[in-house]
């Protein structure tokens, strides 16, 4: 007897926010379908729901239910498909393990071996080896996210208002701010590469008249 997953690929099971086959999966109103702790994780601290891929915006209270028929679905497909990342991370493992350095960026998505990131998603809040990073190549809501090299400790770059990267600094209030912080609107703000550089020569104009 045919299976769903003989007709469906594996990308059709897919949540495009943890970039994995879903663990329960929940449907906005919009009709997107991802698991339902990615989520809640991706809505936690924000003070409105948008939809990951479609942008529309939702009430802070929408209560989503695990869609069971379809998570009934997705559990056939994973008995009958093993994943493309569990055949091959045994294989590579070793490899992995030892090129990853302790100043590597590793990727969020890996569970067993950390593989070092190629890039890190500034809306996602992620980093990704080339493989996970696929989707953002392809679907057209997420080739709008905006990606950047590797970032390190990105927990300690995240606006904790807005669960955004912080990319200027304030110099009223020497402070670190995310495109949403409009408290700061009337004030001089540089990006971050600025304020670092900036830093840096004034650190250095101080040794040499200390010479």
């Amino acid at each position: 007897m045919a299976t769903s997953g003989d007709f469906l690929p594996e990308n059709q099971f897919q949540c495009s926010i943890c970039l994995d086959l879903f663990t329960d999966p929940v449907s906005t109103p919009c009709g997107h379908t991802f698991c339902k702790v990615c989520l809640a994780r991706h809505w936690a601290g924000k003070r409105e729901c948008q939809c990951p891929l479609c942008n529309n915006k939702f009430d802070k209270d929408l209560k989503l239910s695990v869609n069971t028929t379809f998570r009934e679905v997705v559990d056939n497909f994973k008995k009958h498909h093993p994943t493309a990342d569990a055949t091959t991370a045994d294989a590579t493992s070793a490899n992995a393990t030892s090129l990853l350095k302790p100043w590597d960026v590793p990727c969020d998505v890996c569970v067993a071996n950390k593989l070092r990131a190629s890039k890190t998603c500034l809306v996602c809040l992620a980093s990704f080896v080339k493989t996970h990073l696929e989707p953002h190549l392809r679907v057209a809501a997420l080739q709008r996210h905006k990606l950047s090299n590797p970032v390190p400790n990105l927990e300690e770059k995240i606006c904790r208002e807005h669960n955004r990267i912080v990319e200027f600094f304030c110099l009223n209030d020497h402070v670190r701010l995310c495109a949403l912080c409009t408290e700061h609107s009337d004030h001089d703000t540089v990006s971050l590469n600025e304020a670092y550089v900036d830093q840096r020569s004034h650190i250095w104009r101080r040794k040499e008249r200390h010479r």
